[in-house]
């Protein structure tokens, strides 16, 4: 298979490099990375708020070289891999709620200090997504986040294009019910 490609690999590169760097191949992995990291940190942004962003993008990376040998290609590898992503970032917002709960100032301090909207609104926000049935939450992230089309979710999902609309739209809408009941 050296030096050959399927017709698959061919039409995609990240299904090639996945699969070579699932058989070990450090500068395949490398080329996925490259490719996709700038996404997975604007995902950690977005999910996470700030913080050490180059942690968050490490750890899904750390994530993506266990998994490599599950991925079954049944979906898309872009999509399998923004799974893992998501998956990661909200793992490790959890981890930092509750660090952040145990480490809670006293009342009377966290009253003085003014709080950053930028970050209370993104926080809020990710609180308002994965309130998201998951399958909503999954194609609002696929779509809204990770920028794939209604068509591209559809096939990759199962799912009809009309039921993928239809998810997106009843996601905004749930997201704006939660945004407007919050205090």
């Amino acid at each position: 298979m050296a030096g050959h490609l399927s017709r698959g690999e061919a039409d995609d590169p990240d299904l090639a490099d996945a699969r070579r760097a699932a058989g070990g191949d450090h500068d395949a992995f490398e080329r996925l990375y490259s490719r996709h990291a700038p996404r997975v940190r604007v995902t950690a942004r977005w999910l996470l708020g700030g913080g050490d962003l180059d942690a968050a993008v490490q750890d899904v990376f750390v994530r993506l070289w266990e998994q490599l040998r599950s991925f079954s290609e049944r979906a898309a590898f872009r999509t399998w891999f923004s799974r893992v992503t998501v998956n990661v970032l909200l793992r490790r917002r959890e981890r930092a709620g509750r660090e952040r709960r145990l480490h809670a100032p006293a009342p009377i301090l966290a009253r003085q200090a003014a709080p950053d909207a930028g970050a209370e609104l993104r926080s809020q926000m990710a609180d308002a997504v994965d309130r998201l049935p998951p399958r909503a939450r999954e194609v609002f992230l696929l779509h809204d986040v990770h920028g794939y089309s209604p068509a591209e979710i559809a096939e990759t999902l199962g799912l009809t294009l009309n039921t993928v609309r239809s998810q997106i739209a009843r996601s905004r809408i749930r997201l704006r019910h939660y945004l407007d009941a919050r205090p």
